[in-house]
């Protein structure tokens, strides 16, 4: 028999957005532990790493239920909360607020549809450990073995994302694993120190011993799944932006800004992933009616993007947007006086000052479950390109000149696509399989 501990080591790259369900200070409260720090529930571990194989190996692995309750199995692996370090304050945490508003099916806002939520940002790292028990002796057991190693080598390889919103980019984590294996089969008198060894072993002492994982396989071409894509982009901004947040979302000094811009925990301006969907669902729906698509594929276009129907039926996002920090550049302030929209006056008591971003560079990655269909991969082709062309832009007042983008390199899974772009060459997206 074997035990086989695994360290996973979580490092937030977006923030977190993990409901407890209570609505005291926004409509979707964070989930906080004894200490008031944000935590990650063993259920919600466990629920995700099941997601990453079908699901005849997910029940051989975590176990099930049967549809009459009679038939179970229980699962071969425990796996604890995620838990900040105990050195961890409340005080090293940032909780901020940020708004959402519903969408129907034709990607518009709906009325009396706002809504806002808690995100946790902070730069320490989660902990948590996960326990398989079995025989790799026993055909059972090698199975189970095998099915676990794919699983820990996709966390290391393509990170996990936890909580709501995790197709906008939410919830977005590197993972760092370590191990440690007992074998209590290695006969008698070694069987007898290994039995010592692990009950000496407190796999959450902070001064436990591990091994490193050598199972870890790289982000490469040569190796990485073409039954999806994953488009990289790495642009710098061609000018101002701002994704707004307005003064009375804000808190903070009186003489802030009527409106500025959406920042990270390190005062970095982002471009949250719900503002790129955003933009590009919009955008392969325009450019769909431009060139008479039926109607069908206008549907197939908010299907890829998820949609909730009006008899509150769901359908997921089958496109993944990450959150994009702008590093570098500077802000700016400037005011104006709104305009009556018929005369072209100023109106009366209506001056204003706007806060935006000057410069910097982001990245932007998209990825998609399946393979899209050849319109479908073209539309966003096309978008990806009207990005780099200035029609595609990211942020508020667009129409004026804001939000334009450059594109410095592109990737579709891991192969440099970079000159396709700059040929405006539409069918970059068609990766050949290995």
């Amino acid at each position: 028999m074997q035990k086989m501990y695994y360290k996973l080591t979580f490092s937030q790259t977006a923030p977190l957005r993990i409901s407890n369900g209570d609505v005291e200070n926004t409509d979707s409260d964070l989930m906080l532990d004894s200490r008031g720090l944000p935590f990650i529930p063993g259920s919600s571990i466990a629920g995700v790493l099941r997601s990453f194989v079908p699901e005849s190996e997910g029940e051989e692995l975590f176990g099930y239920i049967g549809k009459d309750g009679k038939v179970q199995r229980e699962s071969s692996i425990l796996i604890s909360d995620a838990v900040l370090p105990d050195i961890c304050k409340r005080s090293d945490i940032r909780i901020s607020h940020r708004d959402g508003v519903g969408i129907n099916d034709r990607g518009t806002a709906l009325d009396n549809a706002k809504y806002d939520f808690e995100v946790a940002e902070i730069a320490m790292q989660y902990t948590s450990i996960l326990e398989w028990t079995g025989d790799t002796k026993s055909d059972q057991g090698a199975k189970q073995l095998n099915i676990l190693t794919k699983i820990i080598e996709r966390l290391e390889s393509d990170g996990v994302s936890f909580g709501a919103r995790t197709s906008r980019g939410y919830g977005s984590m590197d993972v760092f694993v370590q191990k440690r294996e007992f074998d209590f089969g290695k006969g008698e008198i070694n069987s007898a120190d290994v039995l010592d060894e692990w009950l000496t072993f407190d796999p959450f002492a902070p001064d436990a011993r591990w091994d490193m994982y050598s199972g870890q396989i790289s982000k490469t071409a040569e190796n990485y799944d073409v039954s999806g894509l994953i488009i990289e982009m790495e642009f710098k901004m061609a000018g101002s932006f701002a994704v707004r947040r307005y003064k009375e979302c804000v808190s903070g000094k009186e003489n802030l800004a009527s409106s500025v811009p959406m920042k990270s925990a390190y005062g970095a301006p982002v471009i949250p992933g719900t503002s790129w969907a955003g933009v590009f669902r919009h955008h392969m729906l325009e450019l769909a009616r431009h060139i008479s698509c039926p109607q069908d594929i206008r549907d197939d276009i908010n299907l890829l993007f998820g949609v909730v129907r009006e008899n509150n039926a769901k359908q997921k996002s089958n496109l993944y947007f990450s959150e994009t920090t702008v590093e570098g550049g500077q802000s700016y302030t400037i005011t104006r006086n709104a305009l009556d929209r018929f005369t072209g006056a100023p109106v009366s008591q209506a001056l204003y000052t706007s806060e935006w971003w000057q410069g910097g560079k982001g990245k932007l990655v998209i990825r998609c479950r399946e393979r899209l269909t050849s319109l479908l991969g073209q539309l966003l082709a096309v978008s990806i390109i009207d990005l780099n062309l200035g029609l595609l832009t990211a942020g508020g007042s667009g129409s004026t000149g804001h939000g334009c983008v450059e594109i410095l390199s592109l990737k579709v899974n891991h192969q440099d696509k970079t000159q396709a772009l700059s040929r405006m060459d539409t069918t970059f997206l068609e990766v050949e399989s290995k």
